[in-house]
């Protein structure tokens, strides 16, 4: 069998896991609860990055980085970050309404979690299960700001130094996405997970589909009249899009990193 059998059959069986597995529910779970997840997300993320970079370009930053899903989702979302920093100081917010915040981003986690569960043949439940998941994705979440961090710190060099081209900035954005993919394949999976390299492997080709997918949903939203036929709801239908195929393709991505380490271990043990 030549190398190019060999990963043409890992992206068809990637292809059959990934049906087989439902995922397309499971990424419609996740966009889901990522309407409630993202805003708490971004919160965060704002406040843990301005204090090293300042809140002012911090938000400047992320707002060029949703620019693909068009100025209305990105006002939207910024709104609602401005209306929970309002409400975030004591006087406002009692404790058992932070609880719901934080909540949120574990419900989002654990969800994302699931999936991946389902896809690398792991069975888990039960409460002890529960909260073993919710520290994997606590770890994840501090790993998460601290990717945020460093590439905003390129963002930044970047627009001191004016010496990266757009070339380089996306083989090192490719890079970025197969390396945090590849870690929350594992963190967010726990114990059962393929091999790094399958894992890396998966990383990069979600890391690829990311950036067709960013240019076809955007296009969609220039070009779709849903937002100005449900106003601020049909913003929130485009979101929920853009969250799904992304989803999806997150999950593609976990599905070659399995169908890679099986295909290849059995021609290994062979």
């Amino acid at each position: 069998m030549t190398q190019l059998s060999k990963i043409k059959n890992v992206f068809i069986s990637a292809g059959v896991l990934w049906y087989r597995n439902g995922v397309d529910y499971i990424s419609a779970a996740v966009s889901y609860y990522t309407i409630f997840a993202l805003v708490p997300l971004i919160f965060i993320s704002v406040h843990v990055v301005s204090i090293l970079y300042g809140e002012e370009y911090t938000i400047a930053v992320m707002q060029e980085w949703g620019t693909g899903l068009g100025s209305g989702i990105v006002n939207l979302l910024q709104e609602a970050v401005q209306n929970l920093d309002t409400l975030s100081y004591p006087t406002y917010l009692p404790y058992a309404g932070l609880f719901v915040v934080f909540s949120a981003l574990l419900v989002w986690l654990n969800t994302i979690a699931n999936g991946l569960h389902r896809l690398f043949g792991q069975k888990s439940s039960g409460v002890k299960a529960y909260f073993k998941r919710s520290f994997y994705a606590l770890v994840f979440l501090v790993f998460l700001e601290m990717s945020i961090i460093s590439l905003i710190a390129l963002e930044f060099f970047v627009a001191l130094t004016g010496s990266i081209s757009n070339l380089l900035f996306s083989v090192v954005y490719i890079f970025f996405w197969t390396i945090l993919s590849a870690i929350s394949y594992s963190l967010l999976s726990m114990d059962n997970h393929p091999p790094l390299f399958s894992r890396l492997l998966g990383g990069f080709v979600a890391s690829l589909l990311f950036i067709l997918g960013q240019s076809l949903v955007g296009l969609y939203v220039f070009s779709s009249t849903i937002p100005n036929i449900f106003d601020r709801a049909g913003l929130i239908l485009v979101l929920l899009l853009w969250v799904y195929a992304n989803a999806s393709i997150y999950y593609f991505g976990a599905s070659f990193s399995q169908a890679h380490s099986e295909i290849f271990s059995k021609l290994n043990n062979k």
